[in-house]
This record gives structure tokens, C-alpha cells and sequence, in this order.
């Protein structure tokens, strides 16, 4: 995915990592998921229709939050 307002470039390839702007990034060493901040990306058009709106709720009353970003904006 390309972000060209912030001049960000992300590629994944299964087996071989995950990348912005060809530097390697990793997920989080955290190990509670009450010490965590989220984010995920499901899609918030018929949100009440999808099983991730549950999965939202208990992780925003997990965590110290969810945060929904990512590509909406070049749609």
C-alpha cells in the first residue's frame, strides 16, 4: 500500500516480513493485551453486519484502545 500524503510505501510478503519505505518493522514485544493500543482496518460500512464488531468491542475493553486507520481515505 502507497500513502503519498506521508510518503509511505508498506510491502509484506509471507515468509519474508513486513516493511515501510524498505525498513523492516516488527510487531509489538507487548505482552498483555492491557498494556496494548489496537488497530485494525474492517470496513465501517454495515459495521452491524459484521462479526468484527464484537471482536472491536472486546478488545476496546481490553486494551488501552483500538484504532481504526489506514486506507479508507484513497477509496
Amino acid at each position: 500500500m502507497i500513502d503519498p500524503t506521508r510518503q509511505e510505501m508498506f510491502t509484506a510478503e509471507r515468509g519474508a516480513g513486513a516493511y515501510l519505505n524498505n525498513r523492516r518493522i516488527r510487531v509489538s514485544t507487548v505482552k498483555r493485551l492491557e498494556d496494548s493500543l489496537v488497530a485494525t482496518g474492517f470496513p465501517s460500512r454495515r459495521r452491524h453486519e459484521n462479526i468484527n464488531v464484537h471482536f472491536y468491542y472486546q478488545l476496546a475493553m481490553l486494551t488501552h484502545g483500538v484504532r481504526r486507520a489506514g486506507a479508507a481515505a484513497f477509496r
